[in-house]
């Protein structure tokens, strides 16, 4: 899918009034997903084209298992768009750590990781999981290497 046909989409199917408003994140000349950033009415929101189902699937299903939790983004809206599969997500707030790591001290990176860990935790508090592979423990595999070998 071009880029502008995704755009389109995105304009006619939550009622921008123009494409200026929706801007790329990420680096699209990569082939793999494309991911969209745009605001209306006040409000921030996150589009996502995959090229994986098996991943999408997997991402829509964590955000609804872990929609509780105040850093999981909402899916608002998804389906699919010719070959591939479409993700709405409210925004939430945030720094880009890719670009502000390196700019802060070694006792702001270890409150960051800490903070990190303290996140991975509260995941794992939700539910427990003995599978590998989907987040429905019907089409998961109970052993890693079983998995690794199927992916």
């Amino acid at each position: 899918m071009r880029e502008i046909d995704a755009i389109e989409f995105i304009r006619r199917r939550y009622g921008l009034a123009d494409v200026d408003s929706i801007a790329p994140v990420g680096n699209h000349r990569l082939n793999r997903n494309r991911v969209y950033r745009f605001e209306k009415d006040n409000k921030h929101y996150i589009f996502k084209l995959s090229i994986s189902k098996y991943k999408w699937e997997n991402e829509i299903k964590a955000h609804h298992l872990l929609k509780e939790l105040q850093f999981v983004p909402e899916t608002l809206d998804y389906g699919n768009l010719e070959e591939l599969q479409f993700q709405l997500m409210d925004r939430k707030e945030g720094r880009d750590l890719f670009v502000y790591w390196n700019r802060v001290s070694c006792r702001a990176k270890k409150n960051i990781v800490k903070q990190m860990g303290v996140s991975i935790a509260s995941i794992h508090d939700i539910h427990k999981y003995d599978h590998y592979g989907w987040w429905e423990e019907s089409k998961g595999f109970a052993d890693i290497i079983e998995y690794r070998q199927y992916k």
